[in-house]
């Protein structure tokens, strides 16, 4: 398995083979998708360069930070699409995304479909799978 697959959803028993610097980048980048990430401001808080952060987190992660970044906020918003009723620009607000139609355009590039398309499906499922109508015709 990937180590940014490890640590996408860390418990400490999974850090042990990454740098603890990139190990802290990891955690405040997942404490921060509500909010705009500044990489320069995060690799000076680690004690580090821009470019050697770089460095350093690309070959812990097998990603550049940015890539990563953007891959845990798509994820986030693929799990608000599916529990939340918010709107496509809302919820793009909420993991960090200033443009919506940007958003929606890397959304459907990672994930083959559009933020509503798969909210329609999410709900078509949600919606086969109760009750109501599994009890079939006349209750």
């Amino acid at each position: 398995m990937a180590p940014w697959r490890r640590l996408a959803g860390a418990r400490s028993s999974y850090t042990f083979d990454v740098d603890h610097r990139v190990a802290k980048a990891v955690r405040l980048m997942q404490e921060s998708l509500g909010s705009k990430l500044r990489f320069v401001g995060l690799a000076r808080s680690l004690g580090l360069s821009e470019r050697h952060f770089r460095r350093l987190f690309h070959q812990a992660m097998g990603l550049a930070p940015r890539a990563y970044w953007k891959q845990i906020r798509l994820e986030a918003a693929r799990q608000l699409l599916g529990r939340l009723e918010l709107e496509v620009k809302q919820v793009a607000a909420q993991v960090s995304w200033e443009d919506a139609s940007h958003f929606v355009r890397e959304f459907r590039r990672a994930y083959g479909v559009s933020p509503s398309r798969l909210r329609r499906k999410r709900k078509q499922v949600r919606d086969q799978a109760s009750p109501r109508h599994m009890r079939g015709p006349g209750g």
